[in-house]
């Protein structure tokens, strides 16, 4: 018997339930694991610090606050990730602006094209 490799993990940080319900099947579904999801930055950083995440999906916009915390902490430690919004590129601060976005309505054969370039950057199967 060969023992499976574990799922990579995804995080999905969206307050919007609906959305990141659908994100969390979709991605499941092609054998990928969900952390979260969260509607919020502090458990998101919770799970960040736990170790839980191999690639991140982020709303930017969580209620009252952005996700830009979890940007920074997901960078310091090498963790891709893409913002998760119906915002354009050009919305964004500055220093964001070149990571991938996926749009809403989400498309999801177009999350899970992210994700996988994300978590395997140089496979261009």
């Amino acid at each position: 018997m060969t023992a499976r490799a574990p799922a990579r993990r995804v995080l999905i940080v969206e307050d919007d339930w609906l959305i990141a319900s659908l994100c969390a099947v979709e991605l499941e579904r092609a054998g990928l694991a969900v952390t979260g999801p969260f509607p919020a930055v502090a458990p998101a950083l919770d799970a960040i610090d736990a170790g839980l995440v191999d690639v991140a999906l982020l709303d930017v916009h969580l209620g009252p606050e952005d996700s830009f915390a979890v940007v920074d902490r997901l960078d310091a430690l090498g963790i891709p990730l893409a913002f998760l919004t119906g915002y354009d590129a050009s919305d964004l601060p500055q220093r964001y602006a070149a990571r991938p976005l996926i749009t809403k309505p989400v498309r999801m054969g177009h999350l899970l094209e992210i994700v996988r370039d994300l978590l395997d950057p140089g496979d261009n199967s």
